[in-house]
């Protein structure tokens, strides 16, 4: 019977150990994500200038850190324990934002390349346990030119005239940033920079912004 309870008490023992093990595991920080992020989204920034700029951020600081460009990388507001913004370079950044997904914590990034000559373009790629990537397909939807033009029930456009406004964009370019304080985000078309002006002023009406929320499975467009 003693050697019962003694087996009893080491199995209790290990099971509880794993349980807090597995808690431990899922217990992503946005410290971690950024540590830890691929280096093909930041691969100029090597693992020691990640940890100097989240040791200045917990300082109350934002310091630039020299990145392997020759230039330099920075924390930007907002900043918080959920969202953590950082311009890598003049023309790239970006975003994490950590997310519920059912009884674990992952992490989203968005990639933004642009600037005020160069269209702004963004990817978004999300990350699990040990910041292993996900299929970002189950998580975001793919956005096409036709989810930010609005032309309304009441137009006056004919399907032709509505097929030749959405000819005059080559190919879409569109830039996401999240919510300061929200799991939203929202998606920008910005096509302006690269078309011509005439045509541009013919599409401008009709161009609207969208937001996606967040259900806690996936992301949504609003």
């Amino acid at each position: 019977m003693k050697h019962l309870i003694i087996i009893l008490t080491l199995l209790l023992g290990v099971s509880g150990v794993s349980a807090r093990t597995r808690i431990a595991e899922d217990t992503l920080t946005i410290r971690e994500a950024f540590i830890n992020l691929p280096l093909d989204v930041v691969e100029i920034l090597s693992r020691s200038s990640r940890l100097d700029m989240l040791d200045y951020l917990r300082n109350g600081e934002m310091r630039p850190v020299r990145n392997s460009m020759n230039g330099t990388s920075v924390v930007v507001a907002p900043a918080t324990d959920s969202l953590l913004n950082v311009e890598v370079t003049g023309s790239s950044r970006i975003s994490l934002r950590l997310l519920r997904k059912g009884k674990r914590t992952i992490a989203a990034c968005i990639s933004t390349l642009g600037d005020s000559q160069q269209a702004c373009d963004s990817e978004i790629s999300f990350y699990g346990e040990g910041m292993k990537p996900l299929k970002s397909k189950s998580l975001f939807p793919d956005l096409k030119i036709e989810d930010f033009l609005d032309f309304g029930p009441l137009t006056s456009l004919s399907p032709s005239e509505r097929k030749g406004l959405l000819a005059l964009i080559p190919f879409p370019t569109f830039e996401l940033a999240f919510d300061g304080v929200s799991t939203l985000i929202t998606a920008r078309l910005t096509v302006g920079t690269f078309m011509g002006q005439e045509d541009y002023d013919r599409l401008k009406p009709y161009i609207r912004d969208r937001r996606l929320y967040w259900t806690g499975s996936r992301y949504r467009l609003q």
